[in-house]
């Protein structure tokens, strides 16, 4: 987490217990607990691997190397089907099953609706329309994402990849992609987490049945 938030401010992790750092073969994404066992991330954080071996989620983290972050091994990671097939990042979202539950508490809670050397941090952005985003990029985006802009000042950078965006208690996107971080009419993009909602809720009733039929 840490240098990745652009003109943030720093928030402690028991006020959003539901943020998880993802290490991927020595790259790290970010995520948000959706319960006991599953985290909500970007697909584009394992496009260079995909071996759960080498994939490990750390709940709890106030930094990027917390000693106090609780170490969960991976047992599966499900990418969405159509990831980066009608555009670029187009469905740029996926969902990393544990090997053991999360244990709840202060500093680690699932989403229930309602980064930087200093570690954990936030920021506020804006909504900037679709096709206005298309035009300031001068790329076609899918009816997946959406665009939030901070003026230049502020912004989600490398290593806020996976994490989630919250707007009025609501955990409402995924940090998708952006070019570059902060950058003058470049707003960054983000993955509905509404639009994919259905898709959500059928690889977790699915992993229940698959782990339930395989313990």
């Amino acid at each position: 987490m840490e240098s990745h938030i652009v003109g943030g401010d720093p928030i402690d992790i028991e006020l959003c217990p539901s943020a998880v750092l993802i290490y991927n073969l020595g790259s790290m994404c970010a995520g948000s607990i959706l319960n006991s066992y599953s985290v909500l991330s970007a697909a584009h954080c394992f496009d260079h691997n995909s071996d759960v071996e080498e994939i490990s989620v750390h709940v709890g983290s106030q930094h990027r190397r917390d000693e106090k972050a609780t170490i969960h091994d991976v047992m599966r990671v499900v990418v969405h089907v159509d990831y980066n097939k009608a555009t670029a990042f187009a469905a740029d979202i996926a969902i990393v099953f544990l090997e053991y539950a999360i244990t709840f508490g202060k500093k680690a809670k699932k989403y229930n609706g309602p980064l930087s050397e200093v570690g954990l941090m936030k920021t506020k952005l804006r909504y900037i329309p679709l096709s206005e985003c298309s035009k300031l990029h001068g790329i076609p985006f899918s009816p997946d994402m959406f665009c939030l802009y901070g003026d230049a000042k502020h912004d989600s950078c490398k290593g806020d990849s996976g994490g989630g965006v919250i707007w009025k208690g609501f955990l409402v996107g995924i940090v998708s992609h952006g070019d570059g971080c902060a950058g003058k009419n470049k707003p960054s993009v983000y993955v509905s987490t509404y639009y994919y909602r259905g898709w959500i809720r059928k690889q977790v009733l699915y992993h229940v049945r698959y782990y339930c039929d395989h313990i």
